[in-house]
């Protein structure tokens, strides 16, 4: 409330008394201490917050959000489990968490302010519905229903329209909220290059991490060395002979290079994820070179392109990520589970884009990993969702329907497996097509055998 947009997307002190009060209390602060809690970073008289250290603050964690919960009314009389629903539905947002215990107490919140902010914000979610602020805030609701609410509200406060506009002016905001909105969890930049970088084959790299460690191997058999001796030298390799460092040092570079992919990113992105971060729209990670954006806050984005014809950016944001998790499976040093993983991922953001064809041929091949694993449960699951996406008439159906036989069988369940693959053979039968209708044949034969039926 004490801040005020610039023209230049930066934020001053409505104020001005104030902002020089602050100003003069920091050149000269003597034995005090001051602490600022804001959501953005602002300016003050004679760059005096540039003695400001700055901290951006994360979430509450679940402990946090317990504890502040021991004094909301609402919430403390939830369960263990319900309060961590809740902590992982509202990602730690305290005005959120005060928001829903308000919402479960009929609208009346622990304090004064956070009353006024809900029926502000719940006035300007109704001004065109009709319905009366009053009467909807004191109607008894559900825990799922007020966090349904409580999403919706929240994000209304944070996510206005102004504040988009704001960001407008700031090069590549956009492209770089659209691309981080759609990944439903952690990413490295390299995901980020998928969906605001410009293609370039050239800037392409992946490292024969086979040749490197046939070369270090070949070394240390030279200096009569084990794997043992360098993995105990590492990362200075102290203590090896100079000669084999001398031959070890490229190679072990060589070894932690990671593959990159065909894009270059804008220079300055790193700036300008900070510059998001603490608007509060996305999370970075310092640490693991990490993004990730709630996904309330993605929701709410995403109804918010919609409602201004940009449901298409959304799209071609899914397809991209998508690509990018491809791009992992193919290039990345990883195991059999991590691509299993990667390509789970890719499927997600095929179905978010519609391409129903392509998020089938990634089931087709994580089914098969799962299969060869024994992960039949998991396995079924998957067709099952993958039969609600296929339209009637997919001639990809009566395949899963083959599967699901398949599976049935191998628990033993013939009744279930002669349906399927009656089912499976009928629609082949109709298709006209005679390969898939011996397999069907085939495959009730050897049903026939399980059974000890071996006249059919």
């Amino acid at each position: 409330d004490n801040l005020t947009a610039t023209d230049t997307g930066t934020w001053q002190l409505t104020d001005p008394t104030l902002a020089d009060l602050l100003g003069a209390w920091l050149l000269t602060p003597e034995t005090s201490r001051l602490l600022i809690t804001s959501r953005f970073p602002f300016a003050l008289p004679h760059n005096a917050e540039q003695r400001l250290l700055a901290r951006h603050l994360g979430p509450l964690t679940y402990a946090e959000t317990t504890k502040l919960a021991w004094s909301l009314p609402a919430l403390d009389r939830l369960d263990p489990a319900d309060l961590e629903l809740v902590w992982r539905t509202v990602g730690g947002h305290p005005r959120a968490l005060e928001y829903l215990d308000a919402l479960l107490n009929q609208g009346v919140a622990r304090l004064g302010d956070i009353t006024t902010r809900l029926t502000a914000a719940v006035t300007a979610r109704l001004a065109d519905t009709g319905v009366d602020p009053r009467v909807w805030l004191a109607t008894s609701r559900s825990l799922d229903a007020a966090l349904a609410e409580t999403v919706t509200l929240a994000a209304d406060e944070v996510l206005l329209q102004a504040h988009l506009e704001r960001l407008a002016v700031v090069d590549g905001a956009r492209q770089v909220l659209l691309g981080v909105s759609v990944y439903r969890e952690p990413v490295d930049f390299h995901a980020l290059a998928f969906q605001i970088g410009r293609h370039d084959p050239d800037a392409a790299h992946t490292p024969d991490q086979a040749g490197v460690m046939r070369a270090i191997g070949e070394v240390l058999d030279l200096h009569g060395l084990t794997m043992q001796d360098l993995t105990a030298a590492m990362p200075t390799l102290e203590g090896l002979p100079a000669e084999a460092v001398a031959a070890l040092a490229p190679l072990v570079a060589r070894a932690g290079q990671t593959p990159t992919p065909p894009y270059q990113t804008p220079p300055g992105l790193v700036r300008l994820l900070n510059r998001l971060a603490a608007t509060s729209l996305l999370t970075v990670d310092p640490g693991s070179q990490q993004v990730v954006m709630h996904r309330w806050t993605a929701t709410e984005l995403h109804r918010h392109w919609a409602s201004h014809d940009q449901a298409d950016t959304v799209v071609r944001a899914q397809v991209q990520a998508a690509a990018y998790w491809q791009w992992r499976v193919e290039h990345w040093p990883q195991d059999q589970h991590a691509d299993l993983h990667d390509r789970l991922e890719a499927r997600h953001h095929h179905l978010q884009a519609g391409q129903i064809d392509h998020a089938n041929t990634i089931t087709e091949a994580v089914c098969s990993q799962l299969h060869q694993w024994g992960a039949w449960d998991h396995e079924t699951t998957l067709i099952h969702d993958t039969l609600t996406h296929l339209p009637d008439d997919h001639p990809r159906r009566p395949a899963w329907y083959h599967q699901l036989g398949i599976l049935a069988q191998y628990r033993g369940d013939y009744e279930q497996a002669e349906r399927r693959y009656q089912q499976s053979l009928t629609i082949f039968e109709r298709l006209g097509n005679q390969a898939h209708m011996a397999s069907s044949y085939h495959q009730l034969g050897m049903l026939a055998q399980d059974r000890g039926d071996h006249e059919q």
